[in-house]
């Protein structure tokens, strides 16, 4: 490979490198921290989900009022975080959101950081 190939090979490497890192999406995976639980405002719908209504009021950076995060009540999983929230709405403890997008509506998950 003379050096005017193996030169041009590697700036359309470092370029192709810096679109994929200028890309990288943005809000993406995100926790944040609900301080008292019994706060939250929730709708329970009628496709087995539950809706949580009032993140915003925690984190402004997520979407607001009504059906954009939720909670799927058909999977064990969805069960399970859901009566562990009842439980810590019930006693007021804090509890840690994760948010597939800030951006975009999706399913919610509970955890502990």
């Amino acid at each position: 490979m003379n050096a005017r190939r193996m030169f041009r090979s590697l700036w359309m490497n470092l370029a192709l490198l810096s679109g994929l890192a200028l890309s990288a999406p943005a809000f993406a995976d995100y926790w944040f921290q609900v301080p008292d639980s019994s706060q939250l405002k929730y709708v329970v719908g009628n496709d087995s989900k539950v809706y949580l209504r009032n993140l915003n009021q925690f984190d402004s950076t997520v979407l607001g009022c009504c059906y954009n995060y939720w909670i799927d009540l058909s999977t064990a999983a969805g069960r399970a975080q859901w009566a562990t929230l009842l439980a810590k709405i019930q006693s007021g403890q804090e509890v840690w959101i994760f948010v597939t997008s800030q951006t975009a509506q999706g399913t919610v998950y509970l955890g502990d950081l």
